[in-house]
């Protein structure tokens, strides 16, 4: 019997914060082409500055508050990934900053969300574009069990999402269980960090849900991963952007002390590195430094995963999933085919169950609910992105552009024929006794 595998939190604990109004992107008076307002709601009197490549951004910075005086830094960010700080001013001083020497840009802090939508049953079967006869819903237990074989685990009963992604074939709407075969080391190795909520205090349940589908003993692709949460967002599920770039930086530090330098994987093997997911179930309007954070922790050879977004529209209008290096995640149903809601187009490089899904939740020790959106999609692909690391021999390149490849290159096709979708797998599987490595 597999033990439940043990969650371990380093907390990047911010306080809650208060959000203004929308103000159509309209820029205070006084701005430069620099300055970046946001359409939607903002963190009020915080603005994200970058500086260009080379500048000290420190003597910049010091040399400007001389003469504009009152000018605090809520986050100042390692320069590698973001070359720049959080600052908290009035709308005219950001204003003033925008025509400095040096500057690049001054970007009103936006607010983000956690892309998730509200299910039922009915309406899962109500918007599925193809309905199959002869099949009906059926309920199942909230606890699963996993059983040891010589070379692997046979969860079972598992959630469907779990056997979709784990057999070629889309699971039928009435078994009385589903299984799902994975190695024993499933997950090993690699550090999963969801930038969402702290695990201990999560006060919301969202990234409780996520974490759950990275790597739960019951509920996880990758049940041997090791879960660190980083807290981003408040109880209503949301957060300034500053705040999970703040997030990516500690997490970018973090894997940094543990492998001795940025980036030192890609020419180390894989017994003497330890391997870093990020798993970003969140998205936003399309904002330049979270795109820079992003591009930097995957020049730093962390992997990325984030959500494609819920709005059922082109995912290139939303960071960070618009991100090229990254793997950006859409949903799909139990008929394998995009699911309604999630956002599609050239970003999205994969799909993966994301309709009714199980997973964990706040209130006990043994809570699960069932949600669905991008959110509970990208999980799954982080736990797969574990797997393969764990999976991987040594003398194989682990960048992410490697993992990203591979993933793309095991996944199976949509069955909806008017549009080509890529849906995730991992087959691993015992056949004969002999375990079928990844391809």
């Amino acid at each position: 019997m597999l033990a439940p595998i043990p969650i371990l939190v380093n907390l990047l604990v911010l306080s809650l914060v208060a959000w203004s109004l929308p103000t159509n992107g309209i820029p205070p008076q006084g701005t430069s082409v620099k300055f970046q307002g946001t359409k939607g709601p903002k963190k009020l009197n915080s603005y994200i500055v970058t500086y260009r490549h080379g500048v000290d951004k420190r003597t910049r910075l010091n040399a400007f508050k001389a003469t504009h005086p009152g000018i605090k830094i809520a986050h100042d960010y390692d320069s590698r990934m973001l070359n720049g700080f959080t600052l908290e001013m009035n709308s005219a001083t950001a204003a003033a900053l925008s025509h400095q020497s040096g500057v690049d840009h001054v970007l009103e802090d936006a607010i983000m969300t956690h892309p998730i939508q509200t299910e039922d049953s009915q309406s899962v079967l109500k918007h599925s574009k193809k309905k199959r006869k002869g099949r009906k819903k059926t309920k199942h237990g909230t606890l699963d069990t996993a059983q040891d074989t010589i070379n692997n685990v046979q969860q079972a009963p598992a959630r469907w999402n779990l056997y979709d992604i784990s057999h070629p074939d889309a699971p039928s709407l009435n078994p009385t269980s589903y299984n799902y075969p994975h190695a024993e080391s499933a997950g090993a190795g690699a550090d999963e960090k969801p930038i969402l909520v702290n695990l201990n205090t999560d006060m919301n349940g969202h990234g409780t849900h996520v974490a759950g589908i990275v790597g739960g003993a019951s509920y996880g692709v990758a049940p041997r991963a090791n879960l660190i949460a980083v807290q981003v967002l408040d109880a209503k599920g949301s957060g300034p952007v500053s705040d999970i770039i703040a997030g990516i930086n500690w997490v970018m530090l973090a894997h940094e002390t543990k492998n001795g330098g940025f980036g030192s994987h890609l020419t180390t093997k894989v017994t003497s590195i330890k391997p870093s997911v990020i798993n970003l179930s969140l998205k936003g309007a399309a904002n330049s430094a979270l795109d820079t954070a992003v591009t930097a922790a995957v020049r730093a050879g962390i992997h990325v995963c984030a959500a494609a977004g819920n709005s059922d529209d082109n995912a290139d209008a939303y960071s960070p999933g618009r991100v090229a290096s990254i793997l950006t995640v859409g949903a799909s149903d139990i008929h394998d085919q995009r699911a309604y809601f999630s956002s599609f187009g050239t970003d999205v490089d994969v799909f993966a169950p994301g309709m009714t899904i199980t997973s964990a939740w706040i209130g006990s020790q043994w809570a699960s609910n069932v949600l669905s959106g991008t959110s509970q999609a990208t999980p799954g692909v982080s736990g797969a992105v574990a797997v393969i690391l764990s999976e991987t021999s040594a003398t194989m390149s682990l960048s992410p552009e490697a993992v990203s490849l591979k993933i793309s290159g095991m996944a199976k096709r949509g069955t909806d024929g008017s549009s080509f979708i890529k849906i995730l797998q991992v087959p691993l599987a015992v056949v004969g006794g002999t375990q079928l490595r990844l391809p």
